[in-house]
């Protein structure tokens, strides 16, 4: 099964940073060196520690034909809070080693309505919930090209998401008023592999960023109400624009565009 996903995301990044302004810069080099204009790769011998907090609400959803649903057919409401922390260190000035321990907590409510007999209008509510870390993350990236006056950083990074997330999901239904609860997974079941090409350029206080990445999956296992799906060739493929701007020395503001084309399958043994 094919599906797009074109998601406009506003994040808000709290990040602790350490050893990232060395001796010897003049002043104006470390007010440069924010979250926005810090090196594409960390310094060799620096260590980041930083923390990632996103916040989102659904609204509008779409069907199979790309047609908006309406509030008669399927309202669709709830909160999305997702937490990252991350650890990077530079092995030199041009490779990074990162990784990402995130933690997803999810509460959402479907309500389906739907015309059983004549003009008679049911609705059937599911609770959908998803709470626990999800898969941990690890990356190398490699700069390949520094950035000049003219010319944007090029990075390549390499990277793998290890099944540590919760993959057992399970479904219970009220007998007597048709509601669910619904518990579902915080990880995709395998591992996955990622290669990513970044271009970045800065134009202080402005920067531009455009960035593809591609998971590849492997084979993995999904529990769901205690039987076993075998989840097979889960890919990917990611878009990501970034423009952004510095109010001040402190405060930045970024605005992401984020475009993915996902493609799976599943069977069930």
């Amino acid at each position: 099964m094919k599906s797009l996903v074109l998601t406009f995301v506003f994040s808000c990044f709290l990040y602790l940073t350490y050893g990232q302004s060395a001796e010897g810069l003049t002043p104006l080099e470390r007010k440069q060196l924010t979250v926005l204009s810090e090196p594409a790769t960390l310094y060799k011998g620096f260590l980041q520690v930083g923390y990632n907090f996103k916040y989102s609400s659904p609204g509008r959803l779409f069907d199979r034909n790309g047609d908006i649903t309406t509030p008669n057919d399927f309202n669709y409401t709830g909160d999305n809070l997702d937490h990252t922390f991350r650890i990077a260190y530079g092995i030199s000035d041009r490779i990074q080693l990162s990784v990402s321990i995130p933690y997803t907590n999810s509460a959402l409510q479907a309500l389906l309505q739907f015309n059983e007999t004549g003009n008679q209008l049911n609705a059937i509510k599911i609770d959908i919930n998803t709470k626990g870390f999800t898969d941990l993350q690890t990356e190398a990236r490699f700069q390949l090209i520094k950035e000049t006056k003219t010319f944007p950083s090029i990075v390549a990074g390499l990277g793998a998401y290890f099944p540590t997330g919760n993959n057992e999901r399970s479904l219970t239904t009220d007998p007597n008023t048709g509601d669910a609860k619904y518990d579902d997974i915080t990880g995709g079941g395998g591992t996955s592999l990622l290669g990513t090409l970044q271009l970045r350029k800065i134009m202080y206080p402005y920067l531009l960023s455009l960035e593809f990445t591609y998971f590849k999956g492997t084979d993995g296992e999904i529990i769901e109400n205690g039987q076993s799906i075998d989840v097979i060739g889960a890919d990917s493929q990611v878009w990501q624009f970034v423009a952004g701007m510095h109010l001040n020395e402190w405060i930045t503001f970024t605005n992401k565009i984020y475009f993915q084309q996902l493609s799976f399958d599943s069977e069930i043994e």
